[in-house]
């Protein structure tokens, strides 16, 4: 069958083999749209079947299934922009609809030229045009010849980029692969102000479930809430490892796909090197890794302080970490920064985490930083030849108004 066929060439095309989200959902797009079921093309069937979301769900407030489709629907357009072989059928989706179309695709044959009569005269080329005609083939090869010779001497000169600089090295070629994509999941902060209204906590249950947005009532306060969660912002802090982490990935021949957090799987912390950005409040996803960690974030909601506590100090440490104010007026903060396997130890996580952005920030720097980042390397006495050891460390990072002048480890721990 031509779409079966279709379906398979597309999957195991560069633009989704790295990605079991959009082969998942296009596969159940296009097993329903031949079945012609209209009713499971709906948005809130597709976040059911697809996306494990609960009956009923709310669509307005949980977005997944549209970010997804759009994902889709770029990645079919590049699949076929880098593809020009003729398969016989065509998938599109047209945006609004979750369908797939199926076009029938002929291939393009060269239309025959009809003969010139016989009796026609033949008119040959005169040395004008021979003259003219030579005279700028020459100039065309001239300028090729010299745009290769300055390519060329480009090459030679350009220092070779192999991967990121050591020792960053050590750390990013464990985080990307040609095999697969890595995904950096970016921060709520919704959610972090949705928690502060409230004055309680949501867990990774509740919002994988959309559990903590059953506020009972009809108050201004819940329409304010909703509103809030109909939204969708990250930090400033994110964006900025986001643009750090990305050429560092490439250098590796990796890619880095950036998710918000509300649209993030969790099968991928079973099979995927995944950057997690920010604490446990504003990305929940954290909360998997903390019984293994060492230190773990946690947040008094009646004095809005957040604090790192230390799990087990060793001597001279403190048994938590915090600057016991609110954010705004902190002049200090405490960044955590985790190395350990995933899941299913298939793969590598990276969490970069602080009690405040400014926290989250140094922690950035540090693993996208060469200079910066061989303390990481000393410490942990890594030899040459040797692989990175996973690790957690925590970094109090000092304040100018909203700005980190400077930061420094102050509790680590080799991950065994």
């Amino acid at each position: 069958m031509l779409a079966a066929t279709e379906l398979e060439h597309i999957l195991a095309s560069e633009f989704f083999r790295t990605s079991k989200q959009a082969e998942r959902l296009l596969r159940y797009l296009v097993a329903q749209s031949l079945d012609d079921q209209e009713e499971y093309l709906r948005e809130r069937a597709i976040g059911e079947k697809v996306f494990g979301r609960p009956p009923k769900y709310d669509s307005n407030a949980d977005s997944i299934v549209r970010v997804w489709a759009n994902h889709l629907r770029k990645r079919l357009a590049q699949y076929y922009l880098s593809d020009p072989r003729p398969s016989g059928i065509r998938f599109d989706m047209r945006p609004g609809s979750y369908r797939v179309e199926f076009h029938p695709v002929v291939a393009e044959t060269p239309a025959e030229v009809p003969a010139k009569p016989a009796s026609a005269p033949r008119t040959p080329f005169s040395r004008p045009s021979l003259t003219t005609l030579l005279g700028t083939l020459a100039s065309a090869l001239a300028v090729i010849c010299g745009w290769l010779l300055w390519q060329n001497a480009q090459l030679r000169t350009r220092p070779a980029v192999a991967g990121p600089r050591p020792p960053l090295n050590l750390l990013w070629s464990r985080m990307s692969s040609q095999d697969q994509t890595t995904e950096i999941v970016l921060a709520d902060s919704n959610l972090s102000l949705f928690q502060d209204i409230l004055n309680r906590s949501v867990s990774l249950q509740d919002y994988l479930h959309h559990n903590y947005l059953l506020i009972p009532g009809d108050s201004p306060q819940k329409h304010a809430l909703d509103l809030i969660m109909n939204r969708r912002y990250t930090s400033t802090a994110d964006v900025d490892i986001l643009r750090r982490t990305l050429p560092l990935a490439e250098m590796e021949h990796g890619r880095i796909d950036p998710v918000f957090a509300r649209d993030f799987s969790a099968d991928d912390l079973k099979k995927r090197n995944v950057i997690l950005v920010g604490s446990r409040r504003s990305n929940p996803w954290v909360e998997p890794f903390e019984p293994q960690m060492h230190f773990r974030f946690e947040f008094d909601d009646a004095r809005k302080i957040g604090s790192l506590v230390n799990v087990h100090p060793l001597a001279g440490e403190p048994a938590t970490f915090t600057t016991q104010r609110p954010v705004e007026e902190m002049s200090e903060s405490f960044g955590l920064l985790a190395f350990m396997p995933n899941l299913e130890h298939t793969g590598n996580v990276l969490i970069v985490a602080g009690l405040s952005m400014q926290g989250t920030l140094a922690c950035g720097e540090l693993v996208t930083n060469a200079d910066l980042f061989r303390q990481v390397v000393d410490l942990f006495q890594v030899k040459s030849g040797a692989p990175l050891p996973y690790f957690e460390i925590v970094l109090k990072a000092e304040m100018i108004g909203n700005t980190v002048h400077s930061f420094k480890i102050v509790a680590s721990r080799r991950l065994e």
